[in-house]
């Protein structure tokens, strides 16, 4: 009787401390759930300020798209033609002068892409294609040169 008593306060003792071990790995992972927990929050916290803001912005797409479409309703002019050169009026002799070597920079830019086009249908042989280039190439670096002057002349005229 007294081994068989012994023998059981052995194994409560072991059971017992066996429990507790768990009891530890339960309390360790008690509090890395609650500080989970409050992670999740504060991450829903942040994505419900983040529909709220949203919100707010689509509200506001939504307004600037109905006056839009309210002032394009009262202000459709279909039968009016607009004179694309006529479309910014240069304030002076400089302003003008930059508007030119602009258009004629992108003049070129557009006039390379119809080279490159060519050149590569082979519809325009090499020799040719490198020679318009070198000479629109040439053009350009000389208008685009003085547009930088006409900026810098007009720093200088805002100073």
């Amino acid at each position: 009787m007294t081994a068989l008593i012994e023998r059981l306060h052995y194994d409560t003792k072991e059971i017992r401390i066996s429990r507790e071990k768990d009891m530890l790995k339960l309390m360790s992972t008690e509090a890395q759930l609650r500080q989970r927990q409050m992670l999740c929050r504060k991450m829903v916290e942040e994505l419900q300020q983040q529909k709220e803001n949203l919100e707010l912005q689509l509200q506001n797409v939504l307004i600037n798209t109905d006056f839009l479409e309210t002032w394009l309703t009262a202000n459709d002019k279909k039968n009016v033609d607009i004179n694309v050169d006529d479309a910014f009026e240069p304030c002076d002799a400089l302003s003008h002068q930059l508007l030119q070597c602009t258009a004629k920079d992108l003049a070129i830019e557009d006039a390379f892409y119809c080279l490159d086009r060519a050149a590569q249908e082979a519809s325009l042989p090499v020799e040719t294609y490198l020679r318009l280039v070198r000479t629109l190439s040439r053009e350009q670096f000389f208008h685009r040169a003085v547009g930088i002057k006409i900026q810098a002349t007009q720093a200088q005229i805002c100073i």
